[in-house]
């Protein structure tokens, strides 16, 4: 989470953010589990409650489907594009 922060306050996308447990970038084609899948949707729906008022209900539905870490990557960079509106 602190990445994610990070990320948003220097400008950077937070999509770029997935890491392993050693810090290193996971690649695109890495099947998503269970522990990245529920912190992209908790996000996901904290921004959606919070900051977005229900923009993000496809996002949120497209993460719970998502099978691939570049599938979760585009989703978030999605949700990030309306953040920065």
């Amino acid at each position: 989470m602190d990445n994610m922060n990070n990320a948003w306050r220097s400008g950077g996308s937070v999509a770029s953010v997935l890491v392993d447990a050693a810090g290193l970038s996971l690649p695109d084609s890495r099947a998503v589990d269970i522990s990245l899948r529920a912190s992209v949707v908790l996000a996901l729906r904290v921004y959606n409650s919070q900051i977005l008022e229900g923009q993000l209900r496809p996002h949120i539905a497209m993460a719970l489907a998502a099978q691939t870490v570049g599938q979760v990557r585009r989703i978030i960079a999605s949700a990030d594009r309306l953040l920065r509106r």
